[in-house]
């Protein structure tokens, strides 16, 4: 509805959606490069509450859960992490 805020289920919900796509889309068309879609948690949790340093720690178990990219993540075609100003 306007003036309504988005939930961040609903966000992580259209994102996993289209990760979902993008994977399907990588199958289908061989040599497509891979998109990767984070949720609305990853950049809150990497920065934590300062703005001036990062903790690796507290999302590298989310990113051990990514498929393995060849490459590394220059080689995304997209990388995508929401960040809720």
């Amino acid at each position: 509805m306007p003036g309504e805020w988005l939930v961040d289920e609903l966000i992580n919900f259209y994102l996993a959606m289209l990760q979902q796509r993008d994977d399907r889309l990588c199958e289908e068309h061989l040599g497509r490069k891979q998109s990767r879609f984070l949720n609305s948690w990853f950049i809150p949790k990497l920065m934590g509450n300062e703005a001036d340093s990062y903790h690796f720690n507290g999302v590298a178990r989310w990113t051990k859960e990514l498929p393995e990219v060849q490459g590394g993540i220059f080689s995304l075609r997209l990388l995508l992490a929401p960040v809720n100003v």
